[in-house]
C-alpha cells in the first residue's frame, strides 16, 4: 500500500519540476519518517535512501555520496552526537539537517551540534520542513 501511495503521488504531481539531488534520511523513527518522505515526494525530491542501521553509515556515505543527510531522530544522546560530528569531519562536503523532538531545543548538552546545523523540531510546523529543505535540493 505504501509503494502504491507514493507512486500515486508521483503520478499526481501537477508540475514537472523534480529534484535529482541525491540525499539520505537517517532515521530512528519507527514509521521510517513517513511524513517526511511524503513531503519530499510532493516536492519532487525522490532521489533518497532511508538508513535505519547506523553501523554501516560511513560505507553508505562513501558509496552513495549523498549531498546532504536528514537525521530524523527521536532522541539525541552522546553516541548520536559523536556520529554526527564524525560524519562532519570525515565528509565535510555533506550537509546535515536534524529533526529532533522539541525538548532538545533548550538542551545545553547538545547545544553545539544543534547550533552548527539546520534543526527542525518535532512536531514539524506546517510548511516549515518544505521551506527549509528547498535550499538543499
Amino acid at each position: 500500500l505504501e509503494k502504491s501511495y507514493f507512486s500515486s503521488l508521483r503520478n499526481y504531481k501537477k508540475s514537472e519540476s523534480s529534484f535529482d539531488t541525491k540525499f539520505a534520511i537517517f532515521s530512528t523513527d519507527v514509521d521510517e519518517s513517513y511524513g517526511i518522505r511524503e513531503a519530499l515526494v510532493k516536492l519532487g525530491a525522490e532521489n533518497f535512501d532511508i538508513v535505519n542501521n547506523f553501523k554501516f553509515c560511513f560505507g553508505f556515505i562513501s558509496e552513495e555520496k549523498p549531498k546532504f543527510i536528514i537525521f530524523d531522530l527521536n532522541t539525541m544522546d552522546e553516541q548520536m552526537d559523536k556520529l554526527i560530528r564524525n560524519i562532519k569531519i570525515d565528509f565535510p562536503q555533506v550537509e546535515i539537517m536534524l529533526i529532533l523532538p522539541i525538548e532538545y531545543q533548550q538542551n545545553e548538552e547538545f547545544s553545539d551540534i544543534i547550533n552548527e546545523n539546520d534543526v527542525l523540531f518535532k512536531p514539524l510546523i506546517y510548511n516549515e520542513f518544505e521551506d527549509k529543505i528547498i535550499k538543499y535540493l
